[in-house]
């Protein structure tokens, strides 16, 4: 158990203004979850890079439409881009461990 608990206005007292999630986009990967960030924080920046089934994609994109959704880009260019990096999961790990939230390092 490595984690440490993180206060709930962390990231707005970090000056972040982008958060971001790549990978395949798919409901196992936990996108859903990280989406439903920007109905509740709007004034956050959402990035989302990576490829998935083009309906699910759409609708994804109908559904969040503040978000930008790059597609697939050299990782290079997406975290140039945001402030934060989310990798989320839909698989119960042992410890209880869903999200994982890593600050860019500059």
């Amino acid at each position: 158990y490595n984690s440490i608990d993180i206060p709930s206005n962390y990231i707005a007292t970090q000056g972040f203004h982008s958060l971001g999630f790549i990978g395949t986009i798919s409901k196992h990967k936990g996108v859903e979850d990280f989406l439903s960030l920007s109905l509740m924080f709007p004034s956050y920046r959402y990035i989302v890079a990576g490829n998935g089934e083009s309906d699910y994609v759409e609708h994804l994109k109908k559904r969040y439409p503040n978000v930008t959704f790059l597609g697939r880009v050299d990782r290079d260019v997406f975290f140039q881009q945001v402030d934060v990096v989310m990798v989320l999961s839909k698989w119960e790990e042992p410890f209880g461990l869903r999200w994982l939230v890593i600050p860019r390092l500059n």
